[in-house]
């Protein structure tokens, strides 16, 4: 599973990784995170609020931050499809 966690550095994408790393942490999932913080990489991913979140190319969270247990459930349902 590849996912990416976009923003440009502030508290709250900073949280966003944290928590997509203790998310992963807790359910044994592999995945390669990636923290993208530049800026010109935006549109191309389709990122329009920070911060954002793409698992495997996908738009998952855009514009705000999802509490461990919300991520640990789009996780859940992403691997499982």
């Amino acid at each position: 599973m590849e996912i990416k966690v976009v923003g440009p550095g502030c508290p709250r994408c900073h949280e966003l990784h944290r928590r997509v790393i203790n998310a992963c942490a807790a359910l044994d999932l592999d995945a390669d995170i990636q923290y993208v913080t530049d800026i010109k990489q935006f549109p191309t991913l389709g990122v329009m609020f920070t911060p954002a979140l793409l698992v495997d190319g996908a738009m998952a969270v855009q514009g705000k931050l999802p509490e461990l247990e919300e991520l640990k459930a789009l996780l859940t349902a992403r691997r499982q499809s």
